[in-house]
This record gives structure tokens, C-alpha cells and sequence, in this order.
């Protein structure tokens, strides 16, 4: 119930996937986008993971090492890209991710001007993830880029915990009722074996006293045993109504288990032994602290 009736669960908690969630609104999905992973950083990787495994159909990845970029792309099921070639093969790119270590710019605004006139101006996202940056900011006023940096997602982030914080305040409502009905479930456990006990004893009472009354009477048919019977078992039914709603009361209270213990005592329900230790732990428990 926490899951399906509050938010608890929505919204990116992680920069790698608040990059996801970007890219899917981006493109309305990522089944058939292509993607391109530059450099080798942590939070690089793990976007990239992330991205492919959310549906992205072809990976390249880049970097200055080209035996790195290749065992990075088999990691994910791609292809590597010598880094000289970057721009060719961003043509070919719906989005970018970037986390190399370079001192300055590795994307520019100049050539992803010209990628961007190749692909026809087709959407392009830029997810930047590299201190300092590695892609010019300027390039966002390029029409039909989105890029977002690493200040950009920790703010989605961030809002997103705070979003979940509010839900995970209705979360803990719905578990504080469901506790509760289920503590009153298991106090209930300890009342059916006294409501049956209780029945019994009643049915005995009932049937022996009939028994009793019933011998003293010359002459009385099969019908007058039934409608006296049937008076009685009325009879016994009212009053033990009273006491089994008391009974299912006592279950449910904080002091049930003091309840339950007089009731089998007063009734008696246990032996004497047993009743001796129930109203032993009655008096026990009823001392003050």
C-alpha cells in the first residue's frame, strides 16, 4: 500500500538516474535512441549502465585510452570510438554522456554546431557529469540541444528526496494502521480459545439444569421439551452475548491479558491451579510501579 498509494517511490534519488528520467521525457522513451559514454568517470559508468538498461539501442564509448574505451563498451554491449573521431560519430548520437577528468572543454560549441547541422537539428541531450565541466554551457542555446550539468541533476535530486520525504510521511500512516490492525488480530488470537471455553461451559450449565428440570415433569411430550429447551437456549444466548462482547473487548484493550485472566477465573474455565496462577499474575500485575 505504501508503494502503490503514495509517491514514495517516484522520483530519481541518484544523478545517474535523474539523467534517465531527463532523457526519457527528452525523447518520450529510449527504445531505438543511441547514446555515446565520453570518458571513464564513476557516475559516467553508471549513467551509461543505467541508460542501456533502460532501453537505449546502440552504445559507443570514447575515451583518450582506446584499449579503455573498448573494454568499457564490452562491459555494455557497445562499441568503442577512438576519441579523434568523436564528433563524426556524435552525428550519429541521440545522447551524450560526459565524465572525463580534462583540465578544460572536450565538447565545444563550435563543433557540436556543425554535428547539429548533420543530424538535421534532430534533439540531441547532453548530460554533463565531469568537475570541471567538460561541455561548453553556451552550447544550450543551440536550437534542439538540452543539456543538463551536474548542479542541474543534484537539484532534481534533491527535490525529488524532499518530495519523497513528504510521501513517506503518508507511507508511515498506512504501516501505523496496518500495525495495528494486526497487533489486534494476534490480542484477538487469545480470546477464541476463551470464547469457546465460554460457550461450552454455558451449553454445560444449559443441558444440565434442562436435564434436571425436565425429569421432575410427568407427561411431557416431545414438543414441550423442545419449546422449553428452546426457551432456555434463548435465555442463555441473551446473557452470554453480554459477556463474549465483554470477552472480545478485553482482547482488544491495553489490559486485556488482566481481563482475559479474571473472566476464565470468574467463570471457571481453568482448574483451580490455573486459576490460582492467572490471579496471581492479575494481582501482579496490578501493582502499582
Amino acid at each position: 500500500r505504501a508503494r502503490t498509494e503514495t509517491g514514495i517511490s517516484e522520483g530519481a534519488v541518484s544523478v545517474s538516474f535523474a539523467a534517465v528520467e531527463l532523457a526519457k521525457k527528452i525523447f518520450g522513451g529510449l527504445e531505438g535512441r543511441s547514446a555515446m559514454l565520453i570518458g571513464a568517470g564513476e557516475t559516467g559508468e553508471l549513467t551509461a549502465k543505467h541508460i542501456v538498461d533502460h532501453g537505449i539501442h546502440r552504445l559507443w564509448v570514447a575515451n583518450r585510452t582506446y584499449e579503455r574505451a573498448v573494454h568499457l563498451a564490452e562491459r555494455f554491449g557497445g562499441s568503442a570510438v577512438p576519441f579523434e573521431r568523436l564528433f563524426s560519430q556524435m552525428v550519429e548520437v541521440d545522447v551524450v554522456i560526459s565524465s572525463t577528468a580534462a583540465p578544460g572543454y572536450v565538447v565545444h560549441r563550435d563543433r557540436l554546431d556543425r554535428v547539429m547541422r548533420e543530424r538535421r537539428n534532430r534533439p540531441m541531450f547532453l548530460i554533463d557529469i565531469a568537475v570541471p565541466r567538460d561541455i561548453d554551457p553556451t552550447i544550450k542555446d543551440l536550437y534542439n540541444v538540452f543539456l543538463y550539468d551536474i548542479d542541474d541533476l543534484q537539484a532534481m535530486v534533491a527535490a525529488n528526496i524532499q518530495q519523497r520525504e513528504r510521501e513517506a510521511r503518508k507511507a508511515e500512516q498506512i504501516v501505523g494502521e496496518a500495525a495495528a490492525l494486526f497487533d489486534a488480530w494476534v490480542r484477538s488470537l487469545d480470546v477464541m480459545p476463551i470464547l469457546i471455553a465460554l460457550r461450552k461451559r454455558f451449553d454445560e450449565l444449559r443441558e444440565a439444569e434442562f436435564g434436571r428440570v425436565a425429569n421432575k415433569f410427568d407427561g411431557m411430550t416431545e414438543k414441550d421439551r423442545q419449546l422449553v429447551e428452546g426457551m432456555m437456549k434463548r435465555y442463555a444466548n441473551k446473557l452470554l452475548h453480554g459477556f463474549m462482547s465483554h470477552v472480545k473487548a478485553c482482547g482488544g484493550s491495553e489490559n486485556g491479558a488482566v481481563c482475559l485472566a479474571a473472566i476464565q477465573c470468574l467463570f471457571g474455565l481453568v482448574d483451580e491451579a490455573e486459576a490460582k496462577r492467572l490471579c496471581r499474575n492479575v494481582q501482579t500485575s496490578k501493582r502499582p510501579k
